[in-house]
């Protein structure tokens, strides 16, 4: 196992950088009672759970795209097998990024959820990305692209 400098260390806490978590850590209520709706068949239910207290401007228009994924599941009948946690990045000790990998019967779906605790314990969903191509919801710190960049034209 490598380790990284005490420069590096220091550096990355400086700039507020905590590092990632195990994938086994203990998830915020709220997210696991969404997934555990999505684990139901109950992907609406999810949603609601997740976005019940969205207040701002375009959060009725972003929680309706989300339905809508929803809805494209259940009319071409992709069933939901399980789901994968693959990281949990620790922002600071109230703000939590959640990367999981839902295995949808006919291909998986990319999911991260950003949970926030304003205060201990109350934790909430302040933003929901999700998609089949995992380079449009897992940014390259974390995995690779499955689709590179291609180098640029001359």
């Amino acid at each position: 196992m490598k380790c990284l400098p005490a420069f590096l260390v220091a550096a990355g806490v400086v700039a507020g950088l905590a590092p990632p978590t195990s994938a086994q850590e203990r998830l915020p209520p709220l997210v696991m009672k969404g997934l555990q709706a999505l684990q139901d068949q109950r992907c609406r239910d999810a949603i609601d759970t997740w976005t019940g207290d969205w207040q701002w401007p375009r959060d009725t228009e972003r929680r309706q795209e989300l339905m809508s994924t929803c809805d494209f599941l259940q009319e071409f009948g992709a069933s939901l097998h399980g789901y994968d946690v693959f990281r949990v990045v620790t922002v600071t000790p109230h703000l939590t990024r959640i990367y999981i990998v839902l295995r949808y019967e006919r291909h998986p779906m990319y999911l991260m959820v950003s949970a926030y605790a304003p205060a201990d314990d109350e934790w909430r969903v302040t933003a929901i990305n999700w998609d089949r191509d995992p380079d449009k919801v897992f940014p390259e710190t974390i995995l690779d692209p499955q689709i590179p960049a291609r180098p640029a034209r001359q």
